[in-house]
């Protein structure tokens, strides 16, 4: 599950960048836009386990406040009407636009939101069979054969696309080996 593991790593960079007492412009929008994605990955991987795994029918074209109440009902996760509230307060744009909404919003993301979040997925490890968990990292032998090339990233991979024959730059990356 992709976006599980997508969302693990992006709440340990939240968690190693963001600073609770800290409410600048660039700490405020750097944890508000991160704090969106990780929202987001949840609740589409949530979606999707409960699509394939649990051959749940209704989650297939789901809102996120449908899945949300689907996996409430499901028992998948706990607190309906946190999770309900942790949505409207994403989905609210008056924190992009007023400073102090945002404070509120990024206070609320430090105080409640962030564990919510980490107790779904920690609570999910215990769901998702370790081999549907594969590490989509990239290896490190990518990084090294592109800093050798001494070009941009955006060259040498549209250079190795060229010479693999792929149709994609996205097909260097998925298929490096």
């Amino acid at each position: 599950m992709k976006k599980f593991e997508q969302a693990k790593r992006l709440l340990n960079s939240l968690d190693n960048y963001r600073d609770p007492d800290d409410f600048s412009d660039e700490m405020i929008s750097a944890v508000t836009a991160d704090f969106d994605r990780l929202f987001e990955l949840t609740w589409k991987f949530i979606k999707e386990y409960m699509q394939h795994t649990l051959m749940i029918k209704t989650a297939v074209t789901g809102s996120p406040r449908d899945i949300l109440k689907i996996a409430y009902k499901e028992r998948l996760i706990d607190d309906e009407d946190g999770w309900i509230e942790l949505l409207k307060d994403r989905n609210d744009d008056t924190h992009h636009y007023n400073h102090g909404a945002a404070v509120l919003y990024v206070s609320r993301i430090n105080d409640r939101y962030i564990d919510k979040i980490r107790k779904c997925l920690d609570d999910f490890k215990e769901l998702i069979p370790e081999e549907m968990l594969p590490d989509n990292r990239l290896p490190e032998s990518f990084f090294d054969s592109w800093k050798e090339s001494g070009m941009t990233m955006d060259d040498f991979i549209e250079k190795i696309r060229i010479e693999k024959g792929y149709a994609t730059k996205r097909e260097v990356i998925d298929n490096w080996d």
